[in-house]
């Protein structure tokens, strides 16, 4: 899956310096050097010959938008070259008058928050004269934050029970009607940003309702699939778990700090304010679920084995439906690219779960950037699904 970003501005690009020390700061990242493999279903990085023009094209010639967005989504639907590392960097100098840089860095390299992390170094290089960025060093995990919990026997005999539990019934069960709402994914997708407010705004509304920014897009988000269920399933039962990175909004993750995963199961509830509220207590249980961790112990035993387990029908993402989430705080300052001011982020395309849709929640110089994401095999619009959480947006806004 890669993970694509757009960022432009106005002004002119130093080309001549552009290219060199772009290469410079990713040789920085001994993990960016490196291509990518597979053994026994694991990807693995291992050493290769990079070639600084492999990875970082400079496209000179005018081009109109149209055109621009008719070779960007070219882009999007190319896999890159497995034999050389997952990024690539496209540098438009002249897009109606302005200049846009694209960049494609696969999820095996690192996660969207570590992308984001990484191109704000880039984006921020302001002085054209220095030879080198100093950037710190690239983190695919969050680290932990330090807190210990006291030992209890009953506490971890109970968590022992609980655990087991999830873990047998997630390989008994019988399959769930989310069944009903997959289809062939063909591996084009199809994106929809859109701009929701300001993040300050949104903390506000969040607050009236109970809740804090993720809990109240959470909610949002809620009303958004349940939308997409009734359509295909006719059912208000289905039940989605909530694959989701909330690093940079949320507080200190516990045992997220170490798996960067959340499990959230979305639920119905016409209460608005009450489900906000529901929405922040779930988002603090999820932290330490016995379920996110039965449901990492049997990643590993899954993994460690696949084709010995899937004799058995046993594949851990046929029990339940997953929807990917990516929430990122952009912050409140600008960002600048070799000096020039970055007017444009359109973000980054989510990975997306078991149903083929994600969605990402990217701040973006104080304010809120939503952008939904479907594979085209779904025969959905990703603009339908950002309306629908507008929509919903526009509603809590009323409530409170």
């Amino acid at each position: 899956m890669v993970i694509t970003s757009v960022v432009s501005g106005s002004g002119t690009l130093d080309s001549a310096s552009i290219k060199s020390t772009l290469f410079e700061a990713m040789s920085r990242h001994p993990r960016l050097m490196r291509r990518v493999s597979t053994f026994n279903t694991f990807y693995i990085l291992e050493d290769c010959k990079v070639d600084m023009d492999d990875h970082i094209i400079i496209e000179q010639d005018r081009l109109s938008q149209h055109k621009f967005l008719t070779i960007l989504n070219t882009l999007k639907s190319q896999n890159l070259d497995f034999s050389k590392p997952l990024w690539k960097f496209h540098i438009f100098t002249n897009v109606a008058g302005k200049w846009k840089f694209v960049a494609q860095i696969s999820h095996c390299h690192v996660d969207g928050a570590s992308a984001v992390r990484l191109l704000s170094d880039i984006t921020n290089y302001t002085n054209c004269e220095q030879k080198s960025l100093v950037t710190p060093p690239l983190q695919t995990r969050p680290t932990s934050n330090g807190n210990k919990h006291q030992f209890s026997f009953s506490r971890s005999l109970k968590m022992l029970f609980a655990v087991s539990y999830h873990f047998i019934r997630a390989i008994v069960c019988a399959r769930d009607c989310t069944q009903r709402l997959r289809k062939i994914v063909v591996g084009r997708q199809k994106c929809y940003w859109g701009q929701l407010g300001t993040i300050s705004d949104i903390k506000s509304i969040a607050t009236k309702c109970n809740g804090r920014l993720n809990s109240l897009l959470f909610s949002c988000l809620s009303d958004t699939i349940q939308s997409i269920t009734k359509e295909r399933c006719c059912d208000d039962s289905v039940k989605f778990y909530v694959a989701t990175n909330m690093r940079g909004y949320e507080d200190n993750i516990v045992l997220g700090n170490n798996t960067g995963l959340l499990l959230l199961e979305l639920y119905s509830e016409h209460n608005l304010k009450l489900r906000v509220k529901q929405f922040d207590l779930k988002l603090k249980e999820s932290k330490s679920s016995c379920e996110m961790v039965s449901y990492h112990i049997m990643m590993s035993i899954i993994g460690a084995s696949p084709d010995f387990f899937e004799k058995f029908g046993i594949t851990i993402m046929d029990k339940k439906a997953t929807l990917n989430v990516t929430t990122v705080d952009g912050g409140d300052t600008d960002l600048y690219f070799f000096n020039q001011k970055v007017e444009d982020l359109i973000g980054f395309v989510p990975h997306l779960g078991s149903t083929g849709i994600g969605v990402s929640f990217i701040g973006v110089g104080g304010k809120m950037v939503v952008g939904f994401t479907c594979d085209e095999g779904l025969g959905l619009d990703p603009a339908d699904l950002f309306n629908a959480f507008l929509s919903s947006f526009e509603q809590h806004k009323v409530v409170v």
